[in-house]
Order: structure tokens, then sequence, then C-alpha cells
């Protein structure tokens, strides 16, 4: 029985013994030698390290660029692939996680007009939300100079260069003991994310502390039913009255 609580404690104890992990996508490495596609589909639910990211309610799969791809910008990074989709962030556990950075790049963003092309300035903005309400905006930001006019499928447009540079953001105090943080993928402004750095995260489902619970409640089932033998033997070698 000793050995059993022990077990336990120990189980119960590693599931609350929180960690930082970092969501970096480098399981989704292709090089994309031999593929006609440019980028990889995810479907739209990825974890990795104890965290889900979900595409909440895009049409199209969350996704990342082929190495041979400009939009590779030397590390794997992921995308929402549909347009003023929204992107979520929980841990698989279902309890509270501090998100400490992550890394930011503008995608392969186009204006479709032969008018010059708009302002650098006005794209690429990022607005993270908590499950609170709490917010904080990145100014992800293009290069200067990156507008370039191409033809794609008979229409002239304007697409920026590729790849762009990649920024690390950090948020505020008001991002720690969250469950849920989630942000738009916006059109115009598309933007790809990587390196997610999360704190205090459980990485151990809570479904363990039933499990925990049910090996304790197992241990007094069978303390009972040792206690009831030993009663039935005191029964049985009784001196029964004449």
């Amino acid at each position: 029985m000793r050995i059993l609580m022990l077990s336990i404690a120990l189980l119960l104890a590693g599931a609350a013994n929180a960690s930082a992990v970092t969501i970096d996508f480098e399981r989704l490495y292709d090089s994309g030698e031999g593929s006609s596609s440019s980028n990889s589909l995810h479907g739209n639910t990825y974890t990795e390290d104890g965290m889900r990211v979900r595409n909440v309610d895009g049409e199209y799969q969350l996704s990342t660029w082929h190495a041979n791809e400009r939009g590779f910008n030397g590390s794997t990074a992921m995308f929402n692939n549909s347009r003023n989709a929204t992107t979520e962030l929980t841990a698989v556990s279902g309890g509270s996680f501090d998100l400490v950075s992550i890394d930011l790049s503008p995608l392969h963003i186009s204006y479709n007009l032969t008018e010059p092309a708009p302002d650098l300035a006005d794209y690429v903005y990022v607005t993270f939300v908590t499950n609170t309400g709490h917010s904080q905006t990145f100014d992800v930001g293009i290069t200067d100079g990156n507008w370039v006019l191409e033809d794609i499928l008979g229409e002239e447009v304007w697409v920026t260069d590729m790849p762009q540079p990649v920024t690390t953001f950090f948020f505020d105090s008001c991002f720690e003991g969250v469950t849920s943080v989630s942000w738009l993928q916006n059109d115009p402004g598309l933007h790809q994310f990587d390196n997610i750095v999360a704190a205090n995260v459980i990485p151990i489902p809570a479904a363990v502390w039933l499990f925990g619970s049910a090996l304790v409640g197992l241990g007094c089932c069978r303390r009972r039913q040792a206690g009831n033998k030993g009663s039935n033997r005191i029964s049985k070698y009784s001196v029964q009255p004449l």
C-alpha cells in the first residue's frame, strides 16, 4: 500500500510540475523537393510540447512553407491559410499558461491594383486577445521598397518580395495565467508565426488527476477487502457456545 501511495504522489507531483516550452514547428520541415505545391497542409489542429494551435473558423488549413519557397525564412513557421480566420493557442491539458513571446513575419501579400503600391506602414499588424479580453497589438512591418509588380494569372498585381524579416515580440504580464490566446489572420496583412514560447505549462493532461483518484480508490477498496477477510477468519475459529 505504501508503494502504491508513493507512486500516486510522484505521478500527481509530476503533473503539477509546470514547465516552459517553445513551439518551433521544426518537425513539420519539408524541403519541397519533388513537390508540385509551395506549402504543406496540417489540418485545423496542431499540437506540440503540450500546446495546441487551432484554426477556429478558417476555410483552409494550417500550413507551412516548403524550404525551397521564397516565403521560407530559414526556419519552419506556420500560418493560417484562411484570410480573416481566427487562430487559437491553448494548453492540451486545458489548464493555464503564460505566453511569453512569439516570432512574426509578413507573408506574401498581394494588392490587386495596377496603381502605385500601397503604403507599407498600413500593413501587417497582429492583435492577440486572451480569454479574459486583454489585447496586445504588434506591428510586424514590411521592409520598405519590397513591393514588386508581377503578372499572376494574367493580372498585374503588387506583391511583397520574400522572404520578409522575422521579429520576436514579447507579451505583457496580462498574458500570464491565461487559458487561451487568439488572433486574426488579417486581410490584407497576412503573417506567419514561429517559436511560440509558453511558461508554466502543465504538460500532462487533466485526465491524469482522474487516474490518480482512481488509484486511490482502488487502494482503499483493497484495504477494505483485506479487513473483511480478517473478520471472516475470526468468526470461523471462534468458540461456539454449548
